[in-house]
């Protein structure tokens, strides 16, 4: 897998984490649920860019 596209979930990553730090700094209606899945899902694709980005590592479940 290329680099640009492995970058592209760092990219995707980072605007969830953005988007949850602005719903959590609200004032009015924080949308602390909004702000759980934002969060879930910046790590879930900082993972999948560690697994792209580092074909060596083994993941079990």
């Amino acid at each position: 897998m290329s680099d640009e596209s492995t970058l592209e979930w760092v990219a995707k990553a980072e605007m969830d984490f953005k988007g949850a730090l602005d719903l959590a700094r609200r004032r009015k209606d924080p949308l602390p649920d909004k702000v759980t899945y934002d969060c879930a899902q910046c790590a879930e694709k900082y993972s999948k860019w560690t697994c792209l980005s580092h074909p060596t590592i083994q993941l079990t479940r």
